[in-house]
């Protein structure tokens, strides 16, 4: 029995250098139809922008002079892959649900200046990082 074993030891082997070289390198594999990027985390690669919120009053307002009326003005840090109906909720939130339509503004408040589309991003609207 054991003289067995060793021819068909032998075999195996010999088998097996056929089958090594008959596969192909490496480089002749073929290539997978779709190639899958790397993966970069949103949290990580997204700028961050810094927007400072303020509450418009008209100048001769006698609110514009109390103390929790300057309360309502805060800064809130956000990437910029947020959507502007995602500003409104953070104001509504911030003012405690009690406002009704927010209008909204990038620098100075006029009224042909009135981002009316809410689902646009920051990023859309022109903010590209801090500073800007």
């Amino acid at each position: 029995m054991p003289a067995k074993k060793k021819k068909v030891a032998k075999k195996d082997k010999e088998e097996k250098e056929e089958e090594v070289k008959d596969k192909p390198p490496e480089e002749e594999k073929p290539k997978p139809m779709y190639e899958i990027p790397e993966y970069l985390d949103p949290a990580i690669y997204t700028p961050v922008v810094t927007l400072n919120i303020k509450l418009i009053l008209p100048q001769w307002s006698c609110l514009s002079k109390l103390a929790f009326v300057k309360q309502l003005d805060f800064e809130w840090k956000t990437m910029i892959s947020t959507r502007l109906f995602q500003v409104e909720n953070q104001i509504r939130k911030r003012h405690g649900g009690s406002i009704g339509e927010v209008f909204m503004c990038l620098n100075v408040y006029r009224k042909d200046l009135i981002l009316h589309d809410k689902t646009l991003t920051l990023r859309d609207c022109g903010i590209v990082g801090a500073g800007e």
